[in-house]
């Protein structure tokens, strides 16, 4: 059986989701931090023990990505996680309209919402392995004014150090 090309639409397809995910828990750990500290005057001890718990949520993100590898199809993880991820975002957003009529009812909302958004993280993004770990980036300028930006992923770099010492040694 021959495997499946990987193509711009894939790449594009997968950063949309990234892009996604990111947008909403930037949202979530800053926006909602500002307005519980600076507009509500809440201690802000309370979101950064919101942020921290979701965080502390993900680390069933190992458990998540088994059962996704042991089903062989990924798709349905990050549709879930997504829409986990939307859904804890909206109550947490909720809750924090909840926290100046009703503390203790948002502050329950909230931490309810934040356990969601970290399942919708770990559900949606991506395992760290499958992501390239940038190991060196050069930049420079040639004779003729053009800008050259070039980063070297872990796998590049091992590829070019094989090729560097098949040269050295012949």
């Amino acid at each position: 059986m021959e495997a499946r090309r990987f193509g711009w639409a894939d790449i594009v397809r997968l950063g949309m989701v990234q892009a996604s995910l990111g947008a909403i828990v930037v949202l979530m750990t800053s926006t909602l931090n500002r307005i519980m500290v600076v507009e509500l005057t809440l201690p802000a001890l309370l979101p950064g023990a919101l942020v921290a718990l979701h965080y502390l949520v993900q680390v069933s993100r190992p458990r998540m990505g088994h059962g996704s590898d042991q089903g062989a199809r990924r798709t349905p993880w990050i549709i879930g996680g997504m829409t986990v991820l939307a859904a804890g975002a909206l109550l947490s957003t909720f809750a924090t309209t909840m926290m100046e009529p009703s503390p203790m009812l948002g502050v329950l909302l909230a931490t309810v919402g934040f356990v969601m958004i970290g399942l919708g993280v770990g559900a949606a993004g991506e395992r760290p392995e499958d992501i390239p770990k940038i190991i060196k980036i050069d930049i420079f300028i040639n004779p003729n004014g053009e800008l050259h930006i070039g980063c070297y992923a872990r796998k590049c770099a091992e590829q070019a150090s094989l090729r560097l010492a098949s040269q050295i040694a012949a």
